[in-house]
């Protein structure tokens, strides 16, 4: 049970996160990630005999784009849900396209508006940084058990999150080694912003475009999400291991993580969308937890560990990361991460 201080912070923590999707620029940022936005149109046109003639619903619709591409698919009826005011753009896309006869954009949160009828198919973009930050998928989910038939197809319908070391002293050195630099760049001594740097960067999941070759696993998946069947209770503690392989002897100073999302339908190849350092650039990039120094490692040495992933505390759109791992037979490490200091959206261009 909410109390009224819990209300209020629901209610501020939405209100900052629709205002955020009202400006163009994240929705520019979107639309122009090829890679994200191509495997939403391939996974809706290559569905189009499953589509045609049926009910879509589309949360968290943005500008409409999905929205449209459903209509061109064939839907008879696309209900496009958004509680941002760029939905008021949303309905000029719609039009610009000839569409408003099949889609009626419907101002409000899936968790509070009323559909007339229910839905074959739903659609959602609602991947945020380190896959679950904004909490947009609690919508979804809630969405799915409201409005969708049983057995309806969900665009996409499972998720994996991915884990590998890195060797990122490149990044490491472009924000926190930085502040040595300014004595012989402007002949003032800056290293007392060091600690700060680090107290600021090192605590939280940083949002970078990682050089796949500072990475020394192809990747470990380390939790399975299926959108078909996961539950808000399965959100409120996310939780995986893993077991990575050095494949250098260098020093270990950051954990990756990334993503890919798979669109599957009956009779249909899997669509893929990843956003893995081995992958064409998308606007999520990968997320890393840095280490406070480097760690020496051998070629061949074994990485075990966990991840938890919960809502914090302050702001369930945001995450708290607890990350544990041990090196070989070295001593094992434990550290919590949050997401209040991940930048935002990384430009694409």
């Amino acid at each position: 049970m909410m109390n009224g201080t819990d209300r209020k912070m629901e209610k501020a923590s939405d209100k900052v996160f629709f205002s955020s999707y009202a400006s163009v620029n994240i929705h520019e940022n979107m639309v122009r990630d090829e890679s994200r936005t191509q495997a939403y149109r391939k996974a809706i046109m290559q569905c189009s005999d499953l589509i045609k003639d049926k009910v879509v619903v589309d949360i968290g619709c943005g500008t409409g784009i999905l929205s449209c591409f459903c209509a061109k698919a064939g839907a008879k009826r696309v209900y496009a849900i958004d509680a941002s005011s760029i939905i008021e753009q949303a309905k000029l896309v719609v039009k610009e396209n000839h569409l408003e006869g099949v889609v009626q954009l419907i101002s409000g949160k899936a968790e509070t508006v009323d559909l007339p009828e229910k839905a074959d198919i739903l659609v959602s973009e609602w991947m945020g940084h380190f896959l679950l930050f904004e909490g947009m998928l609690n919508s979804v989910v809630v969405a799915r058990d409201r409005f969708l038939k049983k057995g309806g197809l969900i665009l996409p319908s499972k998720c994996t999150l991915f884990v590998a070391p890195m060797d990122c002293k490149r990044m490491y050195d472009r924000r926190i080694t930085f502040w040595s630099s300014t004595k012989k760049t402007y002949d003032l001594s800056m290293e007392c912003m060091i600690p700060f740097a680090k107290k600021n960067l090192l605590n939280s999941v940083r949002r970078e475009d990682i050089p796949s070759d500072t990475v020394m696993d192809p990747g470990q998946p380390f939790y399975d999400l299926d959108i078909n069947t996961v539950t808000i209770e399965d959100l409120n503690r996310v939780e995986g291991s893993f077991q990575m392989t050095c494949d250098r002897t260098t020093n270990l100073t950051g954990i990756a993580v990334w993503f890919d999302a798979y669109f599957e339908a009956p009779s249909k190849d899997t669509v893929v969308l990843s956003t893995s350092p081995f992958s064409p650039r998308t606007h999520w990039n990968q997320a890393v937890l840095y280490r406070e120094e480097g760690l020496p490692v051998q070629k061949g040495d074994v990485i075990k560990g966990s991840m938890t992933i919960t809502p914090a505390d302050r702001n369930e759109r945001h995450l708290d990361v607890k990350l544990s791992y041990q090196v070989g037979d070295g001593q094992p490490e434990e550290k919590i991460y949050n997401t209040w200091q991940t930048p935002g959206p990384v430009e694409m261009y």
